[in-house]
């Protein structure tokens, strides 16, 4: 991945600018007018005040040779409150060659005319350009609040300074944020506008010393701690190369024993790989076992499929059945049928009520025959007294009108039942 270039630069709303835009062809530019045009106070605004945030150290001479709040507020008859922006863009191809990524660094400074002070600053980094997806300032050409460019960018665009510092070691330089305070450092020392004097006049080692960021106090602590222990250190070089010699000569003795193990443990891994071979094989074969039961259960699913799709279509074909007027006439067949069983069993069951009535007609027809019998045979032995009663009657001198009628049993009916 290439490594990232200015590409861009601007000033809105600061110092004697209202909204000015910088072109850095391949990373350089070239500022040119008379001394005390605005040069060096240009360069000021944009580096590396927009790689660090730090507004005490915006002069190129050293910490707070030039005021920020002066930038602001002097020569200014506006509003009350006067809010700037200063800004660059950074670019670099990107990592699938598919175009230049770009990467766009500020910060925000709001200035009080009454309190004559600086009241908020504020640090942003994004990947989106000014000017064409992102505006400063609004249609008025009135700069925008930390607000309003919080919810153009993002709130995980907007940085405190130290996390801002960090943002760009990170990205920009891939540096931790400690080295990053040096090459800050180094690029102070170097831009200084006298270093040209100092290095005709001999001072170059001078400088490039003061460039060098100052050693870690902790560092030289420990340095002078470890020269005070180079004789202890000397007599434990001693005590280690007597060890080294007792150790030498316990490893020449150790080493026979660890090769008999060695050795043992050599069988014992060409006995465990003949073991795994075995294995391997059985394994093989039960692949194949396994192999040839899944195409079998397979086979044995897609005939399940084809019977239970064999089934849905029977189905389906009695459903079509039941539909048709046939099978609708036997429901009716069967429902008729029904009928007659039952008009059937009613009859059966009053023809048996119908017999057993019979039966008692038959055994009372029976009773009367027989007592008409009696009443015929008491009737035939009266009819035989009454002949000797009328002659003795009509002897005596009394006469009879005439005898009553005898009714007479047919002989079919006396001798049995009636047809």
């Amino acid at each position: 991945m290439s490594r990232w270039r200015l590409h861009r630069g601007g000033v809105v709303n600061i110092w004697q600018y209202t909204e000015q835009t910088f072109d850095f062809s391949g990373g350089r530019a070239i500022f040119q007018g008379t001394n005390g045009s605005g040069k060096s106070r240009t360069l000021e605004l944009l580096l590396p005040l927009c790689l660090d945030g730090d507004l005490r150290q915006l002069g190129s001479k050293g910490f707070d040779t030039v005021s920020i709040r002066r930038l602001m507020l002097d020569d200014y008859d506006g509003g009350p409150n006067r809010i700037g922006y200063a800004w660059i863009e950074l670019i670099r191809e990107a990592a699938d060659h598919s175009g230049n990524e770009y990467l766009t660094c500020g910060l925000g400074v709001k200035a009080s005319k009454t309190s004559q002070a600086i009241t908020d600053s504020w640090r942003f980094v994004t990947p989106m350009r000014v000017g064409t997806e992102l505006q400063l300032a609004g249609p008025e050409r009135v700069p925008h609040g930390p607000a309003q460019l919080r919810d153009l960018i993002g709130a995980d665009c907007m940085f405190e300074e130290p996390a801002f510092r960090a943002k760009i070691a990170e990205t920009v330089y891939g540096v931790p944020s400690a080295r990053y305070g040096d090459l800050l450092h180094l690029q102070r020392t170097l831009r200084n506008p006298d270093v040209g004097l100092k290095v005709l006049e001999g001072q170059l080692e001078q400088i490039l010393s003061d460039a060098l960021p100052p050693l870690d106090q902790t560092m030289v602590e420990q340095l002078a701690t470890s020269f005070d222990d180079l004789e202890s250190i000397r007599e434990n070089i001693v005590r280690l190369s007597s060890a080294d010699s007792a150790l030498s000569t316990f490893l020449k003795t150790y080493s026979d024993y660890a090769f008999g193990g060695l050795r043992s443990a050599a069988e014992r891994l060409e006995s465990a790989e003949k073991s795994v071979t075995k294995l391997q094989r059985e394994q093989s074969k039960l692949t194949q076992e396994l192999d040839v039961t899944r195409m079998e259960r397979a086979a044995a699913e897609q005939a399940l499929v084809d019977m239970e799709t064999g089934e849905q279509q029977a189905e389906e074909t009695i459903a079509a059945l039941k539909e048709l007027p046939a099978f609708r006439d036997l429901q009716d067949l069967k429902t008729r049928e029904n009928l007659v069983a039952e008009k059937r069993s009613s009859a059966v069951a009053a023809l048996e009520t119908a017999h057993r009535q019979r039966a008692q007609e038959d055994a009372s027809v029976d009773n009367v025959l027989r007592l008409l019998r009696r009443l015929a045979e008491d009737l035939s032995a009266a009819d035989a007294l009454s002949d000797p009663l009328r002659e003795n009657l009509r002897l005596a001198g009394w006469t009879p009108t005439s005898a009553p009628d005898v009714p007479q049993v047919p002989a079919a009916e006396a001798s049995g039942r009636p047809r």
